[in-house]
């Protein structure tokens, strides 16, 4: 449970994300009617810890813990801007299930979220509000991140680019996975469903 916040706060957060992600019926009386289908992302399969309706509940439970630290950009500007070390914002994101259930965000995917999202975003929010120290230390967080878990992508890309040279960081995975969209997109490579590439031009 988080700190300052009941069960029925974080609840009616969850079922509002939910709404929006097609979950859920949507009631007139919390959320405006949405036009369209649902995502298509919402009916995904896969492993129970990567399933929509789980990453909702940690997004709720992130949302309401941002909501009561004046919103995720003032929450993250003060950790970033406090000397803070990759794992303290890696922490910064995990979400602890309830009982016995698995967290609904670990480590592992905290750290995802941390190199992917939130340090880009922080850094360019710092750029553009003139906020140089949160400026740098988001900067400095993202060459000093960690490697995350390897994935179907950052393996092919080892694989395609024959470096023998370890991967040993966050930021140098994410360069595979910038290589990988810029040569998918451009029509340099295509891939197969497996995610390996049966073209170069």
């Amino acid at each position: 449970m988080l700190a300052g916040s009941s069960g029925s706060e974080i609840g009616d957060i969850a079922s509002l994300l939910r709404q929006g992600a097609g979950f859920e019926p949507q009631r007139q009386d919390n959320i405006a009617k949405l036009s369209g289908a649902a995502p298509e992302w919402s009916k995904a399969g896969g492993r129970p810890d990567n399933s929509p309706k789980k990453r909702v509940e940690g997004a709720a439970a992130l949302a309401q813990r941002w909501l009561d630290g004046g919103g995720p950009v003032n929450a993250m500007f003060e950790l970033i801007g406090a000397e803070s070390m990759p794992r303290d914002l890696t922490a910064a994101l995990m979400v602890a299930g309830s009982g016995d259930t698995r967290a609904l965000i670990g480590k592992s995917r905290a750290a995802d979220i941390a190199i992917n999202a939130i340090l880009p975003a922080v850094h360019a929010i710092a750029r553009r509000v003139g906020h140089w120290h949160v400026y740098e230390r988001s900067l400095a967080l993202y060459r000093d991140f960690p490697k995350s878990s390897e994935n179907s992508i950052t393996r092919e890309m080892r694989r395609v680019v024959g470096s023998k040279k370890r991967v040993t960081s966050g930021r140098q995975q994410q360069g595979l996975i910038y290589l990988y969209r810029f040569m998918t997109r451009s029509g340099i490579a295509e891939h197969s469903k497996a995610g390996k590439f049966i073209y170069l031009s």
